[in-house]
């Protein structure tokens, strides 16, 4: 493909290297996130966090390109070819630099998950491209215009501060203009909602075709106005439009996964449904049954157990449960997780009226439960050790009781963290 300048000195190529390593050790800090692995929705989503890199790298390689034009006087001579086009010649390397630092970035989000099933969400890659080709016009159009000492930082500097500054405004729907946002999805159990990428593509599509419009060589004053009158107006009608598509999605990409890639298995007295992408190349091998064999010692204790423990967070009925569950969770964390399911958990701000003025009773009543539910299923008393230790002690007191009495306590401790209405057993003294 035909470049304005030949390849082997192209700022682009120039800027390679700095831009590998400065991505590298990026993501070698950052490292690789456990609630994602193995899910490609949930990957691909975290590798967005690179585009502070490879949509920064393409702005300043495409402004150092039109600078190098503009000190060459090039486009002032007699035009052998339109000016988009001499244009589209200087800013393909740097789309192409753009875009390896965001395949270096998606590897290595992808440790870990080479080989997990699911799709790739090829939306998030096209809202890369349309991002990395975005800056880079913007980038070309700073180099354009302004001197070299101007137009070199303020590419780097509004690249960066477009996507960092709108990342950490209260405005929400801001935040996916720039696109940054989705790095924010998505752990197993939810899913990307198509207007999270749609909106940074649209607004970025628009952003493209203003600087497109910019770009085009006009001779008299009234059509230099007038382009930047049809560009202002382009960017005027499609912001709105943008942040209208992402009202609704909140500070998070991440609206609850539905039931419908679950894997079910019935093993004992619960139903287990699980993703596809947990149950692959898991820490704790055969999760469902660890689940379900914890699930039948608390039953034979008489602890009440529910019918259903799911992966999903759209709990259909009181009798189900949803379990956080990670591949990298070992047998014990995956039933402490299991019992921390089991024993109601208030959201914040979602307080019973008794625990008003004082919460910490309801604490410590699901810690003592926790503590104790966990030994019942696993017979692993020594895990009291690691436990907080008023609530291992208290739970000591539990098991001591006689296990009709045990239960009793549980299961009432239990109804009454679910319901607000019911008043708290008093917890066991050592």
């Amino acid at each position: 493909m035909r470049t304005a300048f030949p390849l082997s000195s192209h700022p682009a190529l120039l800027l390679l290297i700095p831009g590998i390593v400065l991505t590298v050790l990026f993501g070698l800090s950052q490292g690789v996130r456990a609630d994602t692995s193995g899910y490609w929705v949930g990957v691909i989503s975290s590798a967005t966090a690179f585009t502070v890199f490879s949509c920064t790298f393409a702005a300043l390689g495409a402004a150092l390109s039109a600078n190098r034009l503009r000190r060459g006087q090039i486009t002032r001579l007699a035009p052998s070819r339109p000016p988009l086009a001499v244009a589209w010649a200087a800013l393909w390397p740097s789309i192409a630099l753009g875009s390896l630092l965001q395949v270096i970035g998606v590897v290595i989000a992808a440790t870990g998950s080479w080989g997990s099933p699911g799709r790739v969400p090829v939306e998030i890659i096209f809202a890369w491209m349309v991002m990395i080709f975005f800056h880079a016009t913007l980038g070309y159009w700073l180099g354009s215009v302004l001197p070299t000492f101007l137009g070199i930082p303020a590419a780097v500097l509004i690249s960066y501060v477009w996507l960092g500054f709108t990342w950490s405004v209260s405005f929400t729907p801001l935040r996916y203009l720039s696109g940054l946002a989705l790095s924010g999805c998505c752990a197993v159990y939810a899913e990307l909602p198509w207007q999270a990428p749609a909106t940074v593509v649209l607004f970025s599509a628009a952003g493209i075709a203003a600087f497109a419009i910019l770009l085009t060589k006009t001779e008299t004053r009234r059509s230099v106005f007038l382009r930047a009158a049809m560009a202002v107006s382009l960017i005027a009608i499609v912001a709105p439009a943008s942040l209208l598509l992402a009202r609704d999605l909140g500070p998070y990409p991440s609206p609850p996964r539905t039931g419908e890639d679950l894997v079910c298995t019935e093993e004992g007295v619960s139903e287990v449904c699980l993703y596809p992408e947990q149950l692959w190349n898991p820490a704790t091998q055969n999760a469902p049954v660890v689940i379900a064999t914890a699930l039948d010692r608390l039953d034979v204790e008489g602890v009440a157990v529910p019918h259903r423990v799911t992966a999903s967070l759209l709990t259909e009925s009181e009798s189900t449960v949803s379990l956080v569950y990670r591949r990298d969770f070992d047998a014990a964390t995956t039933v402490n997780s299991l019992m921390t399911s089991i024993t109601p958990q208030r959201q914040e701000g979602d307080i019973c009226p008794r625990d008003d003025i004082d919460p910490t009773p309801a604490l410590f009543a699901s810690d003592v439960a926790v503590a104790a539910m966990f030994v019942l299923a696993t017979g692993d008393a020594d895990s009291l050790d690691a436990r907080e230790p008023e609530a291992a002690a208290a739970a000591a007191a539990l098991l001591d009781e006689e296990g009709g009495s045990r239960a009793a306590w549980i299961n009432d401790t239990v109804r009454a963290l679910g319901d607000c209405d019911l008043p708290l057993p008093p917890v066991p003294a050592p």
